[in-house]
């Protein structure tokens, strides 16, 4: 299981449910990219976000969530940890796309995190912390995406 998270330098995802900083090209274009082909796993707050197309196009899209969720591959629901690696996506990877909730449930389980850091502070309502587990992951690359972000690349030591 793999995680891509855009976060600014706060570790800050999200503000009123949405990413406030400007739309990035580069991001978008290496998000689709990597996950083009897989399945992506997000909560219902992202499934939900007006700025993100759903279902993402090429994907098996996966919802956790309680509630029936028109237009996805699948729901799950529970231990979602669990129902995440019990999922039969074939060869496909697993990305876990959002939300915060979700990202610190499968944390402990996850083999390579994909980080986009923005750059600058936005703000933001909801976020995410690394540090508990950072010791479990080491930086296997480190690339600028653009003027404005850059990519780190973690996988489990």
């Amino acid at each position: 299981m793999e995680i891509v998270l855009a976060c600014d330098e706060a570790w800050g995802i999200a503000k009123d449910g949405v990413m406030p900083w400007p739309r990035l090209a580069c991001d978008m274009k290496h998000f689709k990219a990597l996950t083009e082909g897989h399945c992506v796993v997000m909560g219902s707050t992202t499934w939900n976000d007006k700025c993100t197309p759903c279902p993402l196009p090429n994907r098996l899209n996966v919802v956790a969530s309680t509630k029936e969720v028109q237009g996805a591959w699948a729901v799950i629901s529970g231990d979602l940890p669990t129902a995440i690696k019990d999922l039969d996506v074939g060869d496909r990877k697993k990305f876990v796309i959002g939300g915060a909730n979700l990202v610190h449930q499968v944390l402990p389980f996850t083999d390579v995190l994909h980080i986009t850091m923005v750059k600058g502070v936005y703000n933001c309502d909801t976020t995410v912390y690394l540090d508990k587990y950072r010791h479990l992951f080491k930086t296997t690359l480190v690339r600028e995406l653009g003027p404005t972000a850059t990519y780190i690349r973690l996988e489990r030591a």
